[in-house]
């Protein structure tokens, strides 16, 4: 099982890790941060999954290959859009991404339009609100084509 926390007051840091046991009447669980146990989730789902249990079920090699597959799909399948072929000043054929790069040395109030990723449909306008100290903050807005 995986369990995120954060680590910090301000909710800016968060960790990441695997509960390796559980003592309800004591109120704590022990939980692991190291690389190789997070790491290695065939022996993870052999040593603390595999107990015959109603609803859980073990995956095997295949069926976590598949997984991560279908995931990496959905997440590439999540970054592409169609190109359009718009010609107006302010319109790019860019990712969400690649925007915020092109919006970073720009004037506070620069738009830029770009094709959504939800269809063919949808416009997105990114406006170059301000830079703050470390990071750069730019709305968007979803347009109807």
């Amino acid at each position: 099982m995986w369990v995120s926390w954060n680590v910090s007051a301000d909710g800016g840091a968060a960790a990441r890790g695997r509960i390796k046991s559980v003592a309800p009447n004591e109120f704590w669980v022990r939980l692991t941060t190291a690389s190789a146990d997070l790491n290695a989730e065939a022996a993870w789902e052999a040593e603390y999954c595999a107990k015959p249990e109603r609803f859980y079920h073990v995956l095997s090699e295949e069926e976590l290959r598949a997984a991560r597959l279908a995931a990496r799909a959905a997440a590439a399948k999540a970054k592409t859009f169609v190109a359009r072929p718009i010609r107006h000043p302010n319109f790019r054929n860019v990712s969400a991404e690649e925007a915020v790069e092109l919006l970073g040395a720009a004037p506070p109030g620069e738009p830029l339009l770009r094709p959504s990723g939800r269809g063919t449909h949808l416009l997105v306008l990114s406006l170059k609100v301000a830079r703050p100290r470390r990071s750069l903050l730019c709305q968007r807005v979803t347009l109807s084509d």
